[in-house]
């Protein structure tokens, strides 16, 4: 599990073998459902984002729902969270933890979700890349909400000017962010962090998806 540093923020990132569940499946049932509907986000933003997505439509008979248990995901879920909790969090008393899967994703050409985090209910969550051209996809863009990050390329330009713009050690410099992700990267960072999926390019040959989660941590 490797480690970043993002506007301060710490973001953890894991490969997951594509070949340690049934990838096909979940690929095969988001599909089927997308060629139902472009669309699915009566739950979200109030159908600002023109997003494809299972959250809080699991009722919904129109869309077959992915059995995460049966496809592995869950044991591999619980496998990351649990290096996560007991290697990765500095802790300072015993504590428990649970997580859920909240819903996948699913995005073509000229589709987006708006920023959001994943406040109050959770104090982590994940992003899971199921299926992602690096080179076509736009990835997941994170908000810088430090005060000066709506500013301070303005009023130190010339500096800024000669940072590298990918480079995560000037994130702090920008109001938003493209964090660098490849397929079957999964992300975990705090649920605090605000995130949006930028507008995807046209003329793309695949869906972009992914399937988000959430962790809680009590004592």
């Amino acid at each position: 599990m490797k480690k970043d540093v993002l506007f301060g923020i710490p973001i953890h990132r894991v490969r997951i073998d594509p070949n340690s569940y049934d990838k096909k499946t979940i690929i095969k049932i988001v599909k089927q459902n997308y060629k139902k509907s472009k669309y699915r986000n009566k739950y979200y933003d109030n159908e600002e984002s023109n997003i494809h997505h299972s959250f809080k439509d699991l009722d919904n008979k129109k869309f077959k729902n992915i059995d995460y248990k049966k496809v592995g995901l869950l044991d591999i879920y619980s496998d990351i969270y649990k290096k996560f909790t007991n290697s990765i969090l500095e802790k300072s008393k015993p504590f428990s933890y649970q997580y859920h899967i909240v819903n996948y994703t699913a995005l073509k050409e000229n589709q987006f979700m708006t920023s959001h985090q994943h406040l109050p209910s959770a104090d982590f969550s994940a992003v899971h890349y199921i299926q992602f051209d690096d080179k076509k996809h736009t990835p997941t863009c994170f908000v810088n909400t430090h005060d000066f990050g709506s500013y301070l390329e303005y009023i130190r330009k010339h500096f800024v000017r000669c940072c590298n713009t990918k480079h995560l050690d000037n994130s702090y410099l920008f109001p938003r962010f493209r964090y660098a992700v490849k397929e079957d990267d999964m992300i975990i960072f705090p649920s605090c962090l605000r995130h949006d999926i930028p507008k995807q390019p046209e003329n793309l040959d695949k869906l972009r998806i992914t399937i988000a989660s959430n962790l809680t941590v009590k004592e």
